[in-house]
């Protein structure tokens, strides 16, 4: 629907039914005459067909890679951008979880969750992506297509976007993950893929539940693409029981949401991991907004997907047989 603009990012795009949907809508925009600019990682969208980029191109649709390797600079490449973006007309916004490959589709899909921005706050998701775009090289572009005027006094919930630069030093999403936790008085809902907490986030996590606040964790089972993440979690999961935390283990398929909820007032969104990389290494952005309607929106999503995973006990975690136990100590070495 976009008739002025269309910015997107995502760490990983590969070819087959759900890229081609996205190649699709890409080059039938761009031959209607708008702008469009895709931004894909380097490492998580390595091998995209050759066929593919030049039917973007032909198209004029604008592609950039962000950190190809660089033997000059090798450390810079473990610094991946992890964001999802698409920005329409600079009016609408659509971040979360979700990368471009078929088994967001399935069978079976995997479970994910997507916020949608509209109005003022669209800026903030278009400019993260221009900050990616600028480094992989791309021109800026201010003008009104991708950065539009607003009528005075449209608003709606307050919402915040933190966005992580690893070259930044310091973490703004592991302060918002912290910050969130410390605030909780009531309940707490954390839906990750990939829980690995340090342990400032661990103690964060047991400090919560220890004042009464009931927190409960929704993580990925054994339907796993990771499995030195999965084994590594469980192992991290143990203490936290022990202080009354709740774990839920998703059954049907691989869980790849994001999410954090408090309180039912305050929910968060976006492309952060509970886990060290997202923390301290990739580009990241998370959209945080203070709406009891958004904050109940995760929770629902959260009790539908618990209604069908596995709770977890610590005689479960005392269970797992030697291989699982290996690998995990495996992740966290690693």
């Amino acid at each position: 629907a976009a008739h002025s603009s269309v910015t997107f990012e995502t760490y990983l795009f590969r070819d087959g039914r759900v890229a081609e949907r996205f190649v699709s809508a890409f080059v039938e925009r761009a031959m209607a005459g708008v702008p469009v600019k895709v931004l894909l990682d380097a490492q998580g969208s390595y091998g995209v067909a050759g066929a593919t980029l030049a039917r973007l191109h032909a198209a004029g649709v604008e592609v950039r890679f962000f950190r190809r390797f660089d033997w000059r600079r090798p450390i810079g490449y473990n610094h991946r951008t992890h964001r999802k973006i698409l920005v329409v007309d600079g009016r609408v916004a659509l971040t979360g979880g979700i990368g471009v490959a078929d088994m967001w589709a399935g069978p079976p899909a995997w479970c994910e969750l997507g916020l949608r921005v509209d109005g003022p706050a669209a800026a903030l998701l278009q400019g993260a992506f221009f900050q990616d775009w600028s480094l992989a090289g791309g021109a800026l572009d201010l003008g009104p297509a991708c950065f539009p005027a607003f009528p005075a006094g449209q608003a709606g919930p307050l919402a915040m976007v933190t966005t992580s630069v690893p070259a930044w030093g310091d973490s703004m999403v592991g302060l918002l993950f912290l910050a969130a936790i410390a605030a909780a008085e009531r309940r707490l809902t954390l839906v990750s893929p990939y829980f690995l907490p340090g342990r400032a986030m661990a103690g964060a996590l047991a400090d919560a539940a220890g004042r009464g606040v009931a927190v409960r964790l929704l993580l990925p089972g054994p339907h796993n693409d990771n499995p030195l993440a999965y084994h590594a979690s469980r192992r991290l999961c143990a203490p936290l029981l022990a202080c009354g935390v709740e774990v839920w283990e998703y059954g049907p398929a691989m869980m790849h949401a994001k999410a954090l909820a408090v309180d039912g007032t305050w929910a968060s969104v976006g492309s952060a991991n509970f886990d060290p990389r997202s923390i301290f290494l990739n580009s990241e952005l998370n959209v945080s907004v203070d709406d009891p309607g958004l904050a109940r929106a995760v929770e629902a999503f959260a009790d539908a997907a618990i209604a069908v995973s596995r709770s977890v006990r610590p005689a479960d975690l005392a269970r797992d047989r030697w291989p699982g136990r290996l690998l995990g100590g495996l992740g966290l070495a690693l």
